[in-house]
């Protein structure tokens, strides 16, 4: 009886590598893929916030709204940070202090 395990692994190796060469032949481009992230440019970035940021009814950007929310965030971040501080100060109790 001859012996197919030899021929059946050859089969299967011969597989293995030719589905690895065609998926690693496959076209891709980094530069395509780099491409379709494609950064705008700062005057783009500006005139993307100013559009996000602007009154639907006025047409205009509200600063004083804006600055007056920046800074009311700012403090929010400071007073959690106080906190977050204060939550590591604590005295000791029970039977060794």
């Amino acid at each position: 009886m001859p012996n197919l395990a030899t021929p059946r692994r050859a089969v299967y190796f011969a597989a293995l590598l030719l589905s690895i060469l065609f998926i690693s032949c496959q076209n891709h481009s980094p530069y395509e893929e780099e491409k379709e992230g494609e950064y705008d440019g700062p005057e783009e970035a500006i005139r993307q916030e100013i559009e996000m940021t602007r009154d639907l009814a006025t047409g205009r950007v509200p600063w004083e709204k804006l600055l007056a929310a920046k800074l009311a965030t700012e403090d929010a971040k400071e007073t959690a940070r106080q906190q977050r501080l204060s939550a590591l100060n604590w005295e000791e109790r029970g039977p060794n202090a």
